[in-house]
């Protein structure tokens, strides 16, 4: 009995061994196994894939101001690296810009757009200035072709997401655009300003999510139609966009906050300053993504692809 009961003892012992061996050879297979491709997003492997052909200016920020489509050199004034959402972000301060003393040659000529970035910032204080986020300069005018920014004094508990578009085609060549996002201090929040010429609809996306937008001659919608006349007189489309003296750009302030300004009709303001937060993945495109698109860039970035 004894014999038998040792002879059991090895084969479970020898069962045991042969098991614990296997169980390591398959999972040293395992650490070698190709890994699966990684689901696609949108039909996209990458962010940098998304409306590639109109991509126009790329700042990503990762220890250089340097536009990687068009290498437009960018000066940096009172600015730094921080931790963005991918890498490295701009990180700005009330005095402190980054100017690019050239647009590039398709940039001043765009019929419609989108740009695109990631914001961080704190709330602001009653009576905080306005603060700049980014000027395509109009050198002969108080206001730039595009200047997006936030105003403070509109509502403390959300961010107040403005964007003004120059048209010199048509009368009403100034629009005043805005929007109101809700919970986003103090966070990474991916915003997009979307223009289309043939439609003249206008539209602000927020974390990939169209939000409703203020402009003149309109009720406060998602997309609305932007005009180019008194509506009460006529339906008179914004159409394509018309730039004028659109020689630099300024990311992080207001063309009129530089040093020196980037327009000849206005200095520094009282109301305005520099923006005090971080920037990331900054895209220009001379195309107006659709809503699609906007949520795939979007989940890209949001993934680090």
């Amino acid at each position: 009995m004894k014999n038998i009961m040792r002879k059991l003892t090895v084969t479970l012992l020898c069962g045991i061994g042969v098991s614990v061996a296997l169980t390591g050879c398959q999972e040293k297979a395992n650490d070698y196994r190709p890994e699966k491709p990684i689901p696609k997003i949108g039909g996209y492997n990458s962010a940098n894939e998304v409306g590639s052909g109109n991509l126009v200016m790329y700042l990503p920020f990762n220890g250089s101001t340097t536009d990687s489509v068009g290498n437009l050199a960018g000066t940096a004034t009172e600015t730094s690296f921080g931790a963005g959402i991918k890498g490295q972000g701009f990180e700005g301060d009330p005095t402190g810009y980054v100017t690019y003393g050239s647009t590039g040659a398709t940039i001043p000529v765009m019929k419609n757009f989108t740009v695109s970035f990631w914001i961080n910032a704190q709330a602001p204080k009653k009576d905080d200035p306005a603060r700049g986020i980014f000027s395509l300069n109009n050198n002969k005018d108080f206001w730039g072709n595009i200047d997006i920014y936030l105003d403070g004094y509109r509502s403390l508990d959300t961010m107040n997401f403005k964007v003004h578009i120059n048209n010199d085609a048509v009368n009403w060549k100034g629009q005043f655009t805005n929007a109101l996002v809700s919970n986003a201090w103090g966070k990474w929040v991916h915003m997009t300003a979307v223009y289309n010429d043939t439609t003249s609809v206008f539209n602000i996306f927020a974390n990939g999510e169209p939000i409703e937008v203020s402009t003149a001659g309109n009720t406060t919608k998602v997309g609305p139609k932007l005009h180019g006349d008194d509506p009460a007189a006529a339906d008179v489309p914004y159409g394509p966009l018309k730039f004028v003296n659109a020689t630099a750009m300024v990311v992080g302030s207001w063309q009129f906050q530089t040093m020196p300004p980037l327009t000849t009709t206005a200095s520094a303001q009282g109301w305005a300053t520099g923006f005090s937060g971080g920037l990331d993945n900054f895209r220009i495109y001379n195309k107006a993504l659709n809503a699609e698109e906007v949520k795939s860039l979007y989940l890209l970035e949001k993934s680090g692809r």
